[in-house]
Protein backbone atom coordinates (compact mmCIF):
# COMPACT_ATOMS: atom_id res chain seq x y z
CA UNK A 1 0.00 0.00 0.00
CA UNK A 2 1.53 3.57 -1.10
CA UNK A 3 1.84 5.61 1.83
CA UNK A 4 1.75 9.64 1.70
CA UNK A 5 2.14 10.95 -1.26
CA UNK A 6 5.40 13.10 -2.18
CA UNK A 7 5.99 16.31 -4.34
CA UNK A 8 8.32 16.39 -7.08
CA UNK A 9 8.43 19.60 -9.72
CA UNK A 10 8.70 18.15 -13.50
CA UNK A 11 10.13 21.31 -15.66
CA UNK A 12 8.33 20.25 -18.88
CA UNK A 13 7.98 23.48 -21.13
CA UNK A 14 5.78 20.91 -24.04
CA UNK A 15 2.74 20.16 -21.66
CA UNK A 16 -0.62 19.63 -22.91
CA UNK A 17 -2.20 21.20 -24.57
CA UNK A 18 0.21 21.73 -26.52
CA UNK A 19 -0.06 19.06 -29.26
CA UNK A 20 3.54 18.10 -30.60
CA UNK A 21 5.82 14.39 -29.22
CA UNK A 22 7.67 16.36 -26.61
CA UNK A 23 4.25 16.90 -24.46
CA UNK A 24 2.90 13.49 -24.31
CA UNK A 25 5.89 11.96 -22.34
CA UNK A 26 5.75 14.20 -19.06
CA UNK A 27 2.08 13.87 -19.81
CA UNK A 28 2.36 10.01 -19.60
CA UNK A 29 5.17 10.60 -16.42
CA UNK A 30 2.60 12.61 -14.43
CA UNK A 31 -0.15 10.13 -15.14
CA UNK A 32 1.67 7.72 -13.75
CA UNK A 33 3.78 8.97 -10.85
CA UNK A 34 0.93 8.59 -8.71
CA UNK A 35 0.94 4.69 -8.88
CA UNK A 36 4.77 5.35 -7.10
CA UNK A 37 3.61 7.53 -4.15
CA UNK A 38 4.40 11.00 -6.16
CA UNK A 39 2.51 13.50 -7.33
CA UNK A 40 3.80 16.26 -9.90
CA UNK A 41 3.50 19.94 -10.04
CA UNK A 42 4.47 20.61 -13.76
CA UNK A 43 6.32 24.16 -14.82
CA UNK A 44 5.16 24.08 -18.51
CA UNK A 45 5.14 26.69 -20.97
CA UNK A 46 1.68 28.48 -21.83
CA UNK A 47 -0.76 27.52 -24.34
CA UNK A 48 1.00 28.61 -27.08
CA UNK A 49 3.98 28.28 -29.42
CA UNK A 50 3.00 25.56 -31.26
CA UNK A 51 -0.34 23.28 -32.31
CA UNK A 52 -2.89 23.16 -29.44
CA UNK A 53 -4.86 20.39 -28.79
CA UNK A 54 -7.31 21.46 -25.70
CA UNK A 55 -8.31 17.24 -25.92
CA UNK A 56 -5.24 16.40 -24.62
CA UNK A 57 -5.23 18.48 -21.48
CA UNK A 58 -8.35 16.21 -20.18
CA UNK A 59 -5.84 13.27 -19.98
CA UNK A 60 -4.10 15.17 -17.17
CA UNK A 61 -5.22 13.48 -13.66
CA UNK A 62 -7.08 16.34 -11.71
CA UNK A 63 -4.41 15.97 -8.84
CA UNK A 64 -1.41 17.19 -11.13
CA UNK A 65 -0.92 20.81 -10.58
CA UNK A 66 0.21 22.54 -13.69
CA UNK A 67 1.96 25.95 -13.69
CA UNK A 68 1.72 27.68 -17.17
CA UNK A 69 4.96 30.12 -15.98
CA UNK A 70 7.37 28.86 -17.71
CA UNK A 71 7.98 31.88 -19.79
CA UNK A 72 6.23 35.14 -20.34
CA UNK A 73 6.58 38.78 -21.46
CA UNK A 74 6.67 40.49 -24.67
CA UNK A 75 9.16 37.92 -26.40
CA UNK A 76 6.87 35.01 -25.48
CA UNK A 77 3.95 36.65 -26.59
CA UNK A 78 5.60 37.68 -29.85
CA UNK A 79 6.86 34.02 -30.83
CA UNK A 80 3.70 32.39 -29.36
CA UNK A 81 1.27 34.41 -32.29
CA UNK A 82 4.27 33.64 -34.50
CA UNK A 83 3.80 29.53 -33.93
CA UNK A 84 0.06 28.28 -32.22
CA UNK A 85 -2.43 27.21 -35.21
CA UNK A 86 -5.64 25.74 -33.26
CA UNK A 87 -6.17 21.61 -34.16
CA UNK A 88 -9.81 20.15 -35.27
CA UNK A 89 -10.71 16.89 -34.41
CA UNK A 90 -9.51 13.94 -36.30
CA UNK A 91 -5.98 14.38 -36.88
CA UNK A 92 -2.44 13.26 -35.47
CA UNK A 93 -2.59 13.45 -31.66
CA UNK A 94 -6.17 14.09 -31.43
CA UNK A 95 -6.25 17.06 -34.34
CA UNK A 96 -5.23 18.17 -37.24
CA UNK A 97 -4.38 21.61 -37.87
CA UNK A 98 -6.97 23.84 -39.45
CA UNK A 99 -5.78 25.28 -42.83
CA UNK A 100 -2.18 26.44 -44.07
CA UNK A 101 0.22 28.90 -42.10
CA UNK A 102 0.37 32.01 -43.33
CA UNK A 103 3.48 33.16 -45.66
CA UNK A 104 4.85 35.63 -41.95
CA UNK A 105 3.93 32.06 -39.54
CA UNK A 106 6.73 30.29 -42.21
CA UNK A 107 8.76 33.21 -42.96
CA UNK A 108 9.26 33.44 -38.87
CA UNK A 109 9.51 29.73 -38.74
CA UNK A 110 12.80 29.96 -40.81
CA UNK A 111 14.19 32.93 -38.88
CA UNK A 112 13.88 30.68 -35.74
CA UNK A 113 15.29 27.43 -37.00
CA UNK A 114 18.11 29.66 -37.95
CA UNK A 115 18.62 31.51 -34.53
CA UNK A 116 18.56 27.65 -33.10
CA UNK A 117 21.03 26.75 -35.72
CA UNK A 118 23.70 29.71 -34.07
CA UNK A 119 23.43 29.62 -30.27
CA UNK A 120 23.55 27.41 -27.69
CA UNK A 121 20.92 25.34 -26.41
CA UNK A 122 18.72 25.87 -29.25
CA UNK A 123 18.63 29.58 -28.48
CA UNK A 124 16.19 29.01 -25.39
CA UNK A 125 18.42 29.99 -22.66
CA UNK A 126 17.13 33.95 -22.27
CA UNK A 127 13.89 31.34 -20.61
CA UNK A 128 15.88 29.92 -18.31
CA UNK A 129 16.20 32.63 -15.50
CA UNK A 130 12.29 32.95 -15.10
CA UNK A 131 11.80 29.22 -15.29
CA UNK A 132 14.50 28.77 -12.50
CA UNK A 133 12.95 31.56 -10.15
CA UNK A 134 9.62 29.69 -10.64
CA UNK A 135 10.75 26.76 -10.54
CA UNK A 136 12.29 26.89 -6.50
CA UNK A 137 9.35 29.04 -5.94
CA UNK A 138 6.87 25.75 -6.36
CA UNK A 139 9.55 23.73 -4.30
CA UNK A 140 8.91 25.35 -1.84
CA UNK A 141 5.18 26.00 -1.67
CA UNK A 142 4.53 22.30 -2.21
CA UNK A 143 7.16 21.32 -0.25
CA UNK A 144 8.87 19.33 -3.43
CA UNK A 145 11.16 16.26 -2.36
CA UNK A 146 13.01 16.56 -5.64
CA UNK A 147 12.74 18.28 -9.23
CA UNK A 148 12.52 16.17 -12.33
CA UNK A 149 12.81 18.02 -15.70
CA UNK A 150 12.02 16.58 -19.40
CA UNK A 151 14.24 17.27 -22.51
CA UNK A 152 13.49 18.37 -24.94
CA UNK A 153 13.84 21.57 -25.32
CA UNK A 154 17.29 21.34 -23.13
CA UNK A 155 16.63 24.49 -21.80
CA UNK A 156 14.32 22.76 -19.07
CA UNK A 157 17.05 20.49 -17.84
CA UNK A 158 19.13 23.25 -17.83
CA UNK A 159 16.82 24.85 -15.85
CA UNK A 160 15.94 22.29 -13.60
CA UNK A 161 19.15 21.40 -12.65
CA UNK A 162 19.77 24.86 -11.59
CA UNK A 163 16.43 24.79 -9.93
CA UNK A 164 17.85 21.75 -7.77
CA UNK A 165 20.96 23.11 -6.67
CA UNK A 166 19.18 26.12 -5.35
CA UNK A 167 16.52 24.81 -3.62
CA UNK A 168 18.44 21.63 -2.24
CA UNK A 169 16.82 19.02 -4.09
CA UNK A 170 18.16 16.36 -5.86
CA UNK A 171 17.51 16.58 -9.42
CA UNK A 172 16.42 13.79 -11.87
CA UNK A 173 17.19 14.41 -16.37
CA UNK A 174 14.66 12.65 -18.36
CA UNK A 175 17.05 12.97 -21.67
CA UNK A 176 13.84 11.87 -24.13
CA UNK A 177 16.17 12.48 -26.73
CA UNK A 178 19.51 13.01 -27.83
CA UNK A 179 21.02 16.48 -27.02
CA UNK A 180 24.43 16.97 -28.44
CA UNK A 181 24.58 13.18 -30.37
CA UNK A 182 21.75 14.35 -32.25
CA UNK A 183 23.52 13.91 -36.00
CA UNK A 184 21.33 16.94 -37.88
CA UNK A 185 20.77 20.09 -35.99
CA UNK A 186 23.75 19.74 -34.17
CA UNK A 187 25.85 19.39 -36.99
CA UNK A 188 24.96 22.61 -38.37
CA UNK A 189 26.05 25.12 -35.16
CA UNK A 190 29.21 26.64 -35.64
CA UNK A 191 32.61 24.75 -33.77
CA UNK A 192 32.41 27.44 -30.55
CA UNK A 193 28.70 26.88 -29.93
CA UNK A 194 29.10 23.46 -30.19
CA UNK A 195 32.05 23.53 -27.65
CA UNK A 196 29.74 25.55 -25.55
CA UNK A 197 26.79 23.65 -25.48
CA UNK A 198 29.05 19.87 -24.91
CA UNK A 199 29.93 22.03 -21.44
CA UNK A 200 26.46 22.74 -20.53
CA UNK A 201 25.38 18.93 -21.45
CA UNK A 202 28.10 17.56 -19.20
CA UNK A 203 27.46 20.18 -16.60
CA UNK A 204 23.56 19.25 -16.53
CA UNK A 205 24.47 15.27 -16.15
CA UNK A 206 26.94 15.75 -13.35
CA UNK A 207 24.49 17.45 -11.75
CA UNK A 208 21.61 14.91 -11.71
CA UNK A 209 21.24 12.05 -9.03
CA UNK A 210 19.33 10.08 -11.68
CA UNK A 211 19.34 9.97 -15.13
Amino acid sequence: MIGPMRTVILVAPYFPPLARVGALRPLKIARHLGAHGWRAVVLALPPGGGAIDWSLADAVPPDVVVDRSYAGGPLWWIESRSRTTDMTPGGRHGGAAAGPRPPWKRLADRARESVDDCTPVAGRLPRVPRAVARAVRLAREHRAEAIMACGDPWSGLVAGSAAARIAGLPFVADLRDPWTLEPERFRAKPWAVKALERRVEAAVVRSASRV
